[in-house]
Parts: structure tokens; sequence; C-alpha cells
């Protein structure tokens, strides 16, 4: 067994990122799923969803420090922006998380809006932006051409 892999849309990891997000309803077929293992055992991901032609939102949750990787990045990116073409993701991140907004700060996202009493009263929803223009984790890493639901 391998120390870490990737997988796309499998069963119950895309409730798991949105339960650590912060909550909010993944929808199969429509949303999206890119997570990485660590030991067989779920690390963190990303779920792709709400896609309206121009954006898509994109949330994110972890337990493992070891769950970003540079092939997930290109992974859960490239969906959105190359695949789709959409012009802009959207990260919503819990006002009273600082790591998280300190971690979609530095993968390159540009805070846009705050949202009032969304998680709860007086817990906010700051809206983080990424154009795709300025998105630094579109070029592949050692990893074969890929499409969601190309395998499976």
């Amino acid at each position: 067994m391998a120390l870490s892999a990737i997988r796309i849309d499998h069963p119950g990891d895309g409730e798991w990122v949105m339960q650590l997000a912060g909550g909010g309803r993944f929808v199969t077929g429509d949303d999206h799923c890119f997570l990485t293992t660590w030991l067989g055992e779920r690390a963190g991901g990303f779920v792709a969803c709400e896609y309206t032609g121009n954006a898509m939102m994109m949330h994110m949750g972890s337990i493992n420090p070891r769950w970003l990787t540079r092939t997930l990045l290109w992974m859960a990116f490239d969906y959105p922006f190359r695949q789709l073409g959409v012009g802009k993701v959207i990260a919503p991140i819990r006002a009273d998380n600082l790591a998280a907004f300190k971690l979609v700060r530095r993968l390159g996202a540009d805070f846009e809006t705050r949202i009032r009493d969304v998680y709860a009263p007086d817990v906010d929803m700051l809206m983080l932006t990424m154009t795709r223009e300025r998105c630094p984790w579109l070029i592949p890493p050692r990893v074969a051409t890929w499409r969601v639901g190309a395998n499976g």
C-alpha cells in the first residue's frame, strides 16, 4: 500500500469534506470531491460545487497535515479552470477558522467579502476568490492526463 493516494468522487468523501468545512450538502453527480488518503485513511480534500458557468465554489477540509499535495492542488484547480472553463473559484471560509483562511490565502486566493451570521449568529462567512489568470496550480505535476468521470 502506498503511503498516500488521491481519490476522485469516492463514495462518502464529499460529505466528509463538507462536514469538516463547516456543513453544507454534497450532491452526488453534480459536485466533485478530490481527496488525499494517508495510510488508507481520509486525510483531507476539496469539494467543487455550485457551478454557475463562470464561477464555482471550492470547499476544503482536512485532519492530517500531509493531505495537501502538489498533485491534489493541480487536480482540484485543473477541474474548474481547464475542464469547465470557469473564470473564478470562490472559497467560503468560516470567520472563526483562521487556519483555513491563512491556508487559502497562501494558496493564492484574495479576500473578497464577508457575509454576516451565515454559519450561526456571530459566525460570518469570508469569501475568498481566485481567478484562472492568478492560479499558480495549473502546471501539471508528473501525472497522466485525466478528466472527472473518465476513470469511474
